[in-house]
């Protein structure tokens, strides 16, 4: 890439930076590195305020901007209305039934007696309420635009700025409801709503969610092309929309640090058959292209703290059209500043986002380009049968499904075998608590080699170890389903004792491995140095 398209890219950039206050662009670069998570402390006045807030703005909102949503209250009036008419219908047959059983029980005539009855009631006898003749509407008998979990998601979004959060609200609905229909009215997306070619484009992998967080517990959303002009643009609209929702929609813990997104350019680019780069085989979005993701960044409430474009360094390559797509995409100056362009070989720019954090070893594409779609292909089965039991369409044998944990949070612990686990941010610090409270009694001489520890010992160890964890930094224990293939919460305190006095037993052994090593080096060296002053003298 020549410098003078660098320089073109850097001035673009610095231009959005110039555009925000001095403490708002340093607060946006230390988000960006993850040194510093942006998201306001929530307090009990807060979320009251806010939500009344909301709700007020959202009424003086004019009413031609805001008709998916008044069209979403009328549906809800009209299940009210009918939750009525049931309810009445309900209470008159029962009345009807205890009529009929006192009448039975003194041998009168029912016929006769439910005539006089009906007529002092002002109804003929003949009178039905079958509940067919009633207004039917599918969908519950509330709104999901009222429930506050689903606002919190906007106002999170937008740092609480209540202004912004009911205009990303309005867009959020308009938007869904474009790419969905009706179906919007009633409830948020699910994966079940999408048709068999639609269902078929995204399980290709082209927008994934990694399975872990990066070192600031932000999850991770990964692009791998998908936006060609030969795809159809409803399909990978749904399905972004889809991805890109869903990535926040069940943890708090995602809707406050935000979510770093990742592009891999090289996915959509020419290759020779050893998978060598060869050049860009289309990047020419169309201006449909442009508008659709733009309404994306401007309606989600999934903020969005990073944004990584990786593009590799291979003759042929233009800046302008990176620059087209900022200019074109970016709805907000906030959002321009947090785009970073790695350019260069492939290990090159994964080196790059490894200085930001993110776990490269997990982002699923090979070096010869191929797509990894096996957890993703998990994760879309688990979203399915959470989104099923959400609205009582699945029965699990237990409660297995309530404790699944999709992607686990910063301060969490994992327990399973292999490197991925080894690198969770939470294990990281985990073992870190090990090794400090292990050197902290070495330095106190109460290790000898060969020594272990007394069972005792470690219990006592053990049980502080949890308390920490879940206590005082708010993680939580997990494990890995092989059923459900995902995580799910440990619950049986006894068995998670188990495996934390066991990877506190593993670690004491390679600390006491390490160690001794370490004092055979120190004595090899003391012992030729002394042989070094014993020649000299």
């Amino acid at each position: 890439m020549q410098s003078a398209d660098l320089e073109a890219l850097d001035d673009f950039i610095a231009q959005e930076l110039l555009k925000l206050g001095h403490h708002n662009r340093n607060a946006i670069i230390e988000e960006i590195h993850g040194v510093r998570c942006m998201a306001v402390e929530e307090t009990p006045v807060l979320l009251k305020v806010s939500l009344k807030a909301f709700q007020s703005k959202l009424d003086g909102m004019p009413a031609t901007k805001k008709e998916v949503y008044l069209e979403i209250l009328r549906l809800r009036q009209l299940h009210q209305q009918h939750d009525q008419l049931s309810e009445h219908h309900d209470q008159y047959q029962q009345y009807q039934q205890q009529q009929q059983q006192y009448f039975q029980s003194n041998q009168m005539i029912v016929e006769d007696t439910t005539m006089s009855i009906a007529h002092q009631q002002g109804s003929p006898a003949t009178t039905q309420h079958p509940q067919r003749d009633l207004p039917v509407a599918d969908g519950p008998p509330y709104s999901f635009v009222d429930d506050v979990d689903f606002r919190l998601r906007f106002l999170r979004c937008e740092l609480f700025q209540v202004d912004k959060a009911v205009l990303r609200f309005i867009n959020y609905l308009n938007l869904s409801y474009e790419l969905f229909g009706a179906m919007a009215l009633k409830r948020v997306v699910r994966i079940s709503d999408m048709s068999k070619a639609e269902l078929r484009f995204i399980r290709k992998g082209n927008y994934q969610i990694l399975p872990y967080r990066d070192r600031a517990g932000r999850s991770v959303l990964v692009m791998l092309g998908g936006m060609d002009p030969k795809e159809d643009i409803m399909e990978w609209a749904k399905c972004y929309f889809y991805v890109r929702d869903a990535v926040t929609r069940d943890s708090v813990e995602s809707q406050r640090r935000g979510v770093v997104f990742v592009g891999d350019v090289s996915a959509t680019m020419n290759r020779d058959d050893s998978g060598r780069l060869l050049g860009i085989s289309s990047f020419k979005y169309s201006a449909h292209t442009y508008a659709m993701t733009k309404k994306m960044i401007a309606s989600v409430p999934s903020r969005i703290v990073a944004v990584h474009v990786c593009w590799p360094d291979i003759p042929g390559f233009r800046v302008f059209n990176l620059l087209n797509v900022l200019a074109k995409n970016a709805s907000s100056s906030d959002y321009a500043m947090r785009v970073r362009v790695q350019v260069g070989k492939q290990t090159e720019m994964r080196y790059k986002l490894r200085g930001y954090g993110i776990p490269i070893h997990l982002l699923p594409l090979t070096e010869t380009g191929v797509i990894k779609v096996k957890y993703f292909k998990e994760w879309l089965r688990v979203r399915k049968e959470l989104e099923e039991a959400s609205e009582g369409d699945f029965a699990a044998d237990d409660n297995t499904l309530d404790r699944v944990v999709v992607c686990p949070y910063l301060a969490d612990v994992v327990f399973r075998q292999g490197t991925p686990s080894m690198n969770n941010p939470g294990n990281v610090i985990f073992r870190d608590t090990m090794i400090a409270h292990l050197e902290d009694h070495h330095n106190q001489h109460r290790y000898l080699e060969g020594h272990q520890q007394q069972p005792v010992q470690i219990e006592i160890f053990s049980n502080w170890l949890i308390e920490t964890t879940v206590n005082t930094k708010g993680g939580r224990f997990l494990e890995w389903d092989k059923n459900l293939n995902i995580w799910v919460k440990m619950v049986d305190h006894q068995k998670i004792k188990n495996k934390v006095a066991i990877a506190y037993r593993d670690t004491s052994k390679r600390f006491l491995k390490r160690q001794k090593a370490a004092r055979v080096v120190q004595q090899a060296a003391a012992q030729e140095s002394s042989n070094g002053l014993e020649v000299v003298g």
